[in-house]
């Protein structure tokens, strides 16, 4: 075990790069702290890289994973009404719903297929949807809606309000329809 004239201790390693680093012969692990309110994992195995940062990762996200999460049971959001302010319907017509358009496809370092809708399209319909977080890997191919250095992400929960904003309107749309057909089988 090394312990540092900077107070970093090594289990493992002579030389550790943050306040933590344990080395083993598996893999390598790293906790750092950035501050008061974020950590770090870094695990390399391998030479394969994963890591985990927990808040802030910028001003408006917490946490960044690199890969799939499993989770047993759900993921939740806090929605309680008593946390929110300025509360409004969702104003969104079919027509303008229809603009979403669902498609199949590969990240470009992955085969499998994913099923979802693209950024960049979808804030066509609600700029809601979108973030935008810093990638400085990400060039601007489309410059009428990409940003050089930045990447779009998609809030699929919000997206589930809109589809329940959706499915509202054909509700009201059926109820209006079955009454005019009512009306005509009476006359």
């Amino acid at each position: 075990m090394t312990l540092t004239s900077t107070g970093r201790v090594g289990i493992g390693t002579s030389s550790p790069v943050c306040p933590l680093h344990v080395a083993g012969t598996n893999a390598t692990y790293s906790i750092g702290a950035g501050g008061s309110t974020t950590a770090y994992l870094y695990q390399v195995a391998g030479g394969t890289y994963s890591n985990l940062g927990l808040g802030p990762y910028s001003a408006t996200l917490s946490a960044f994973f690199s890969g799939s999460i499993l989770v047993k049971t759900g993921v939740y959001a806090e929605s309680d009404r008593r946390r929110k302010i300025d509360i409004n319907p969702i104003n969104i017509t079919l027509e303008h719903y229809d603009k979403l358009n669902p498609v199949s496809y590969r990240y470009k370092e992955e085969d499998n297929f994913k099923l979802g809708l693209i950024a960049q399209d979808a804030m066509q319909v609600s700029k809601e949807l979108i973030s935008i977080f810093p990638n400085e890997n990400m060039h601007v191919e489309d410059p009428n809606v990409d940003l050089e250095g930045f990447q779009y992400t998609l809030d699929y929960g919000s997206l589930s309000a809109l589809n329940a904003a959706a499915i509202k309107l054909l509700i009201a749309e059926i109820k209006d329809l079955k009454n005019r057909l009512a009306n005509t089988e009476k006359q």
